[in-house]
């Protein structure tokens, strides 16, 4: 008879950030770089910008002095 004894399972967001399908020894490094070892991190995270794509200007109607950065508030709306 064979005994076999049970890893015990980490609870879903206290797994690491690599066992997440997709992400790899690379992606893994980078999210390292953020301070984002699990995926309770990684839910947890907010993004140091956003970038609102629902307004963008045709080049043709920007000025000189204009800004077009997605969600920067001092960008004009058009």
């Amino acid at each position: 008879m064979t005994v076999t004894i049970a890893k015990p399972q980490l609870p879903p967001l206290a797994r690491p950030a690599s066992s997440l399908f997709g992400v790899g020894p690379e992606r893994a490094a980078q999210l390292a770089r953020l301070e984002i070892f699990t995926v309770e991190d990684l839910l947890l995270h907010r993004p140091r910008r956003y970038e609102d794509r629902r307004h963008f200007r045709p080049i043709a109607e920007l000025q000189l002095d204009d800004r077009q950065l997605p969600g920067d508030p001092s960008s004009p709306r058009a």
